[in-house]
């Protein structure tokens, strides 16, 4: 005899989650204004070098995905993390952020190593 789950998902539910339609679903990745607010106010947050150096990209779940211009900005960001989720926490309080993950970059332009933003140079 087949058990019985228990809290099983309708298929509407589930096919929301795996499109990243329920911001709580561990495979949401949101590209709305949560995330727009936050590259907004990126510098304001981390400064002039490290806003030339870091760049949030994606939200999913309670986890934002900071993109960084080499691994020694990486090792910088792990330890500047606590500070920078208090402050995110102070600013969007409406976004509950529990972890920030950093993704090293391929992404630059010309000697200074900062991370350049395709959606810019667009205009």
């Amino acid at each position: 005899m087949r058990q019985k789950l228990k809290n099983p998902l309708s298929l509407k539910d589930l096919i929301s989650n795996v499109l990243g339609k329920n911001k709580d679903s561990p495979f949401s990745f949101i590209k709305g204004p949560d995330l727009e607010f936050l590259q907004h106010i990126w510098k304001d947050m981390v400064g002039d070098t490290l806003e030339k150096k870091t760049r949030p990209i994606k939200l999913y779940g309670k986890r934002l995905l900071v993109e960084v211009a080499g691994s020694s900005w990486a090792n910088e960001m792990e330890f500047l993390k606590p500070a920078l989720l208090n402050k995110i926490r102070e600013k969007c309080r409406t976004l509950v952020i529990d972890d920030i993950r950093f993704q090293i970059t391929t992404r630059r332009s010309g000697s200074n190593g900062c991370i350049t933003n395709p959606d810019k140079s667009l205009g």
